[in-house]
């Protein structure tokens, strides 16, 4: 019985303890500490793994030391302070994206700006090639018609590039070629899925795109 009112004691004076450390704690570091973790969630929401996330925010404390060194710095001129801030804001962006990756990185600084909210709704919007699946699902397409689907896409696609990326045409040239192209890869849709089921899958495909537009 003493024992477990010991432990009761501690365990009260852990918790008062808590509170007490939590009340001294000023509005600046509240802010501090919800930057930090809406930082990391973006982070982890943009894809990047525990340690890179703690990689990143100790390449980020070094980096704002360093700044507010040279703030401090009453020896440097204005046009030398802004000059050596600029140069570690660009060794900082640097070592995030050595950090990172390119492809974490460049979803990070794409997410940075948008509410938690949003940042999960991008992720979990369905991709171009899921939403076109479903909607040839509504219109009872088969799994050949489906693939085949795809093959045009893909090869509609392999040749937009190839003629966008074709100096010896002007831009004039560049546009009628992909009009071209595009009407030929409808075309080719409408041979395989027939015209009929090719209407109603444009017309599922803009009512799908409508609807995520909207939420």
């Amino acid at each position: 019985m003493r024992v477990l009112y010991v432990i009761t004691m501690l365990f009260l004076s852990a918790v008062i303890t808590a509170n007490a450390q939590n009340t001294s704690t000023s509005p600046l570091e509240l802010k501090g500490a919800a930057k930090k973790q809406f930082n990391d969630s973006t982070l982890l929401n943009a894809g990047a793994t525990a340690a890179q996330i703690q990689q990143y925010n100790a390449a980020k404390t070094l980096a704002n030391n360093k700044a507010n060194q040279v703030r401090k710095d009453s020896t440097l001129s204005f046009e030398q302070r802004e000059q050596q801030l600029q140069q570690i804001t660009a060794e900082k962006n640097n070592s995030y994206k050595t950090i990172l990756g390119a492809a974490v990185y460049k979803t990070y600084n794409k997410f940075k700006n948008k509410p938690i909210a949003a940042q999960l709704a991008e992720i979990n919007r369905p991709t171009e090639q899921k939403m076109i699946n479903d909607c040839l699902d509504s219109v009872n397409a088969t799994a050949s018609q489906k693939q085949e689907y795809f093959n045009i896409k893909r090869l509609y696609k392999d040749s937009v590039k190839a003629v966008l990326s074709n100096p010896s045409l002007t831009d004039v040239q560049k546009k009628q070629s992909v009009k071209a192209l595009n009407r030929r890869k409808d075309q080719q849709y409408v041979q395989v899925l027939g015209q009929v089921r090719f209407n109603r899958h444009l017309l599922a495909k803009q009512r799908r795109r409508l609807a995520d537009s909207n939420n």
